[in-house]
């Protein structure tokens, strides 16, 4: 049961999805790195093709585990924090 009247609560952000976290990491070093090579390779200092076949790779991946944290592992929390609220006894009240 809520202690604070619905006026007076903070407004869901960032805390209300803990995986966010989970995704900006992967932004700042799959992202991050894939703009780095970009940069290397404008300037002359790594080989473009390489770089660019490790950009794309990065940003390949950065997709594809985002994808996994939103399709796999975000719903495979909520089904485990269920069941695990289950095990306690109490029901929940209803919403």
């Amino acid at each position: 049961m809520p202690v604070l009247p619905e006026s007076e609560r903070p407004a869901p952000g960032r805390d209300a999805d803990p995986l966010e976290y989970l995704r900006g990491a992967l932004l700042f070093l799959l992202g991050g790195g894939a703009v780095v090579v970009l940069v290397l390779a404008l300037a002359g200092a790594a080989p473009a093709p390489g770089a660019l076949l490790l950009a794309g790779l990065l940003w390949t991946l950065f997709g594809l585990l985002t994808g996994l944290v939103d399709f796999l592992l975000a719903p495979l929390a909520e089904w485990l924090g269920g069941r695990l609220a289950g095990l306690s006894g109490r029901q929940p009240p209803p919403s």
